[in-house]
């Protein structure tokens, strides 16, 4: 906390369990330093806390806590700025004036958004003015809206015509400000199951943020295309999680992924990457998500498993699973390199594809 005092930084969310009344009347000498430190906390006035009853409500703030902050990561990527034009904010806060030509910069849109709207009003406002507009012109102006937004407005959204459109104006010299770049690699995740999109050429504009793009809306994404989105992007270019980052790491990820309130859409491109990438650590969430007996997501989980077991060289556990597990439909290439080698299975094992829902599993068997 002494540190957050002087930098700022690290963001702290701090959390006190209700503690009963028969526990507050004879407090033990651990429960007494715990009680004084909420006191302090309390009389210093420089740090927020929330009470919690159960594991449940702890996990609750502790996604929301997490969540505020990657938000707030993602809007400062979205804004951030070259040096120079910090400098400028600065001069600009102290009273001193900043010349006329430089006024675009300070922009919340940069040079380039603020530049184009400027320019659209004063055609707009000439006679005939909608003949002199493009189809790339309403295309950015739309994009511009969306990239503003407060609590309280729709989430973005932007037609796939429009998308196309803007992605040819860029590739034909058209300058994007990072704000617009971000909010299209962010459509291009809504977008990607349908591959109608652009998405690389901006997705790796942004790659240099301080989270990954695709990590980022996985987490916080406005809604399940885009978080879906972007945990394919992750599983397609082999993705690692961070894994020791202090606020959001690979464990939150995933258990972002896979909360009750996660859209089976998401929990199902979850598995894809788990599939990929997941460890023999990661089994059990597999498990659990084929345990929910959900129809949508049940082959994705039971291929995980399978995939995660061939991957860390437990072959003839994924064996037994495919045997004892009945399934109709099963990844093609994944169930031919499970029924490579039976030989060596106990006769318990090899009983339970007798009568095999799968007509390769018992072909296999035989």
């Amino acid at each position: 906390m002494l540190r957050r005092e002087k930098t700022g930084s690290p963001d702290i969310s701090l959390f006190f369990k209700q503690v009963s009344e028969d526990l507050l009347r004879d407090p033990g000498d651990d429960l007494k330093k715990v009680l004084a430190f909420k006191k302090k906390i309390i009389a210093d006035k420089k740090n927020l806390f929330q009470n919690f009853s159960t594991t449940g409500d702890i996990e609750t703030l502790s996604r929301k806590s997490v969540t505020a902050y990657v938000n707030r990561v993602r809007a400062e990527d979205e804004s951030s700025e070259p040096d120079e034009l910090r400098a400028k904010r600065a001069q600009l806060s102290s009273g001193e004036t900043i010349k006329e030509d430089n006024k675009y910069e300070l922009s919340p849109l940069f040079a380039e958004g603020f530049g184009f709207l400027e320019s659209l009003v004063e055609r707009i406002g000439k006679p005939d003015s909608l003949d002199s507009l493009s189809a790339t012109d309403v295309a950015r102006f739309r994009l511009l809206a969306n990239s503003i937004s407060k609590s309280g407005n729709d989430e973005m959204n932007l037609g796939v015509h429009d998308l196309n459109i803007l992605f040819t104006a860029h590739t034909e010299g058209m300058k994007l400000s990072r704000r617009e770049t971000s909010y299209l690699a962010r459509l291009g995740f809504q977008h990607l199951s349908n591959e109608n999109v652009p998405l690389w050429c901006w997705y790796s504009a942004i790659a240099g943020s301080r989270l990954n793009p695709a990590v980022v809306s996985s987490f916080v994404g406005v809604n399940e295309n885009e978080k879906a989105g972007a945990i394919s992007v992750l599983t397609l270019l082999a993705h690692d999680l961070p894994a020791d980052d202090d606020k959001i790491n690979r464990d939150l990820i995933i258990a972002n992924w896979f909360s009750d309130d996660s859209p089976a859409r998401v929990r199902t491109a979850a598995l894809g990457y788990l599939a990929k990438r997941g460890t023999a650590g990661d089994l059990e969430i597999a498990r659990k998500e084929y345990a929910r007996s959900d129809y949508s997501t049940s082959r994705s989980a039971l291929e995980c498993m399978v995939a995660i077991l061939l991957r860390t060289g437990q072959t003839r556990a994924a064996q037994e699973l495919v045997l004892e597990t009945q399934f109709q439909m099963l990844n093609a290439k994944l169930l031919r390199s499970v029924l490579v080698g039976f030989e060596g299975l106990e006769t318990r094992a090899l009983l339970l594809g007798l009568e095999h829902s799968n007509h390769q599993v018992d072909l296999a068997r035989i």
